[in-house]
Formats: structure tokens, C-alpha cells, sequence
């Protein structure tokens, strides 16, 4: 209401608008907007002509898009978040039978190597079209399977990228919204995530002398190594086995001899091989990506050579080395066959430090 005194300040013509809530008779609340003029009435004295209105349903309308807005300002910062540079690749699809795309995320087309348009081009926008034909049944089952209670659920399954096929890890989370069913996930690429606890466990090992690393850890050595024959299925690479023997092998000049030879060897490997002191007086190497007749070159090579660093240093009492290898063309053997391959070839082929001495 307005004051009588407050008339005194107001001069013909004014107007005003202001919203106020009103309680009702059963209690509750209602919203008005009053819109008022000031005359002046034939006699001198000031009037107020006023008209208001119910604006209860505006003013809640008001209130939910300014919720709505909130909630979508958080959605859009989370996915900011999940399109930045995130090891994942977030995506959502529809619960159906070829799994249709809603949304991809700047960091899912990263890793496959695809724009959004290509998808719809190449694939009709599908995710179960991009999975391999091996798979597709396991993720059928999965999607059959997943409830809306269930934590995210792991899958491995192999993807088709603009460079091939790669596996991933995808987690995934059932979503049922007014009746409708969706998917989300994240997915990492594999070898990353190798890569990744590689890096863990390369940090995890000493440093040997020169500041050089090994794994010393066979478990983390081997598991980077078959991550990356199951990434690189066409390419030839070579699976190494050097054993060092003789002499009084559990002494402390032995163990100091073996690391300066293993050191040695080092040279001859780039940085992308994996090497692992596998045992106390074993060296495995798996060079990536090389032709076989390139490391068979290169294990006599290193035989070679550490001959010559035995004869030219016989005081430091340096370890006779016999060494096994295999070439690993197509991998259709697991990581295990090919070790036992290398570990006959150590066995029962002559090459060795010992040939010319």
C-alpha cells in the first residue's frame, strides 16, 4: 500500500509497477503485479487508478528456466570437462539395437580419427556399426544385461578407426528417462592406458647407473608388451633372450658386471623397445616394428661386440652371454607361445659370447 504522505512526491501522470505476493485464504501464496497512474481529480486532490494481476504461474515458470539454466550451465561444464584432453572418450547413444549416436565428445573422434560427419557418413551415426563383427554380440549382451542400478560396467571390444581396428576399453551406464533408454561411456584407448601404467612402473623402478631405466618388474615388462603385439597385429617384430652365465654368478662383482653389460647393450635399442632385466641374470627385449632379417643382424652384432668388451677387459671378469630369438610376424600366438619360442631358441641354438673366445 501506498502512503498518503508519499502522494505529496508524486505529481499527475506518474506511474509505477511492482510485484508483491498476496496470502490467500487457505494460506498459500500468490504473486500480483500492480500497475498504477497518479490523477488528479476535479477538485485538486491526487488519486491512484491501479490494476493488478495474477502472475503466480509466470513467476514459477520463471523460476524453473532459471533452474533449467543452472543445471544446463553444471551439464556444460561437464562436458567441458570430459572433452578436454581426457584420456576417455565420452559419448552417449540410445538404448536400440544399432546403439544411435546423440552426442560424441571432441576426445571420442580423437581417438578414432573421425569428424562427426564422417561417422554419420561411414557408419550412419551407429555405434554397433563401428564395432567389430567379433564383438557385437558381446556388446548386445551387455546393453541386455546393464540395469539402471548398476554401476559403470567394463568392456573390452575392438573399434574401427580411420587406421584400423583398436581395441578399447569402453565403461558404460544405463540411463531410462521418461521412458526412454540411453547409454553412456567412456572410452580409453588400451595402449594409452598401457602406456600409462608403464610409466607407473617405469617410475617405480631404480635407477641403474647412467640414470638408465629397465623394468624390472617381468609382470609390467610383459604387459606392455603384449598390449602393444595385440595393438600392432601386421607389423614384424623380434622377441630377444640374452642369459648371462658362468663364473661365481650370485657374487657382487658378477651382479656389477651384468649391469654395466646390460648397459652396454642398451645402445643398440631404441627408446620404444621394451627391455626388462627378467631375472637376475636375464635381459628380454621386445624391438618394435622390425624386419627379420634386421634383428637377427642386430643380436650377432651385440654378441659381437660384447666379445671384443670381454677380451679387451678380462679383469672385470665380464659374463659369458648365449642369446635366443624370434621373429613374431602375424601375431596369432599369445605372448607366451613366442617366449617359449625364444626360450628353445636360446637353448638350442649356438649363438653366444663363447663362440670365438
Amino acid at each position: 500500500m501506498i502512503q498518503g504522505n508519499t502522494l505529496r512526491f508524486m505529481a499527475p501522470g506518474m506511474e509505477y509497477t511492482f510485484r508483491h505476493r498476496m496470502r490467500k485464504k487457505d494460506g498459500t501464496w500468490l504473486w500480483m503485479v500492480a500497475k498504477g497512474r497518479v490523477v488528479q481529480a476535479e477538485d485538486g486532490r491526487f488519486a491512484i487508478v491501479s490494476a493488478c494481476m495474477d502472475i503466480t504461474d509466470t513467476v514459477l515458470a520463471q523460476k524453473r528456466l532459471q533452474e533449467a539454466n543452472r543445471t544446463l550451465r553444471f551439464k556444460n561444464d561437464e562436458l567441458e570437462f570430459l572433452s578436454s584432453g581426457m584420456l576417455g572418450g565420452y559419448y552417449r547413444c540410445r538404448k536400440s539395437e544399432d546403439m544411435e549416436f546423440l552426442y560424441t565428445s571432441p576426445r571420442f573422434l580423437e581417438i578414432l580419427g573421425y569428424s562427426n560427419d564422417e561417422l554419420n557418413e561411414l557408419f550412419q551415426n551407429r555405434l554397433l556399426n563401428m564395432i567389430h563383427p567379433g564383438d557385437r554380440e558381446k556388446i548386445r549382451l551387455m546393453t541386455e544385461t546393464l540395469s539402471p542400478d548398476e554401476s559403470l560396467k567394463g568392456v573390452e571390444y575392438r573399434i574401427l578407426t580411420r587406421n584400423g581396428y583398436k581395441w578399447i576399453l569402453c565403461h558404460s551406464r544405463l540411463s531410462v528417462k521418461s521412458g526412454d533408454s540411453f547409454l553412456y561411456g567412456v572410452m580409453l584407448d588400451i595402449e594409452e592406458l598401457g602406456e600409462l601404467y608403464s610409466q607407473v612402473e617405469e617410475c617405480r623402478t631404480p635407477l641403474l647407473p647412467e640414470g638408465v631405466r629397465f623394468f624390472q618388474n617381468r609382470d609390467a615388462a610383459v604387459g606392455r608388451m603384449e598390449n602393444y603385439l595385440s595393438r600392432h597385429r601386421f607389423l614384424t617384430s623380434g622377441l630377444l633372450l640374452f642369459s648371462f652365465h658362468g663364473g661365481n654368478i650370485d657374487s657382487n662383482s658378477a651382479r656389477q658386471a651384468f649391469l654395466e653389460q646390460a648397459l652396454f647393450m642398451k645402445r643398440f635399442f631404441r627408446e620404444d623397445d621394451i627391455m626388462c632385466l627378467d631375472g637376475d641374470y636375464e635381459i628380454l627385449i621386445l624391438c618394435r616394428n622390425i624386419k627379420e632379417e634386421d634383428i637377427k643382424l642386430k643380436c650377432r652384432r651385440i654378441l659381437k661386440e660384447l666379445r671384443y668388451q670381454m677380451m679387451s677387459q678380462v679383469s672385470k671378469a665380464l659374463l659369458p652371454v648365449r642369446a635366443g630369438l624370434t621373429v613374431i610376424q602375424v601375431q596369432e600366438d599369445d605372448f607366451e607361445e613366442c617366449y617359449d619360442r625364444v626360450k628353445d631358441s636360446l637353448l638350442k641354438n649356438a649363438l653366444s659370447t663363447d663362440q670365438e673366445l
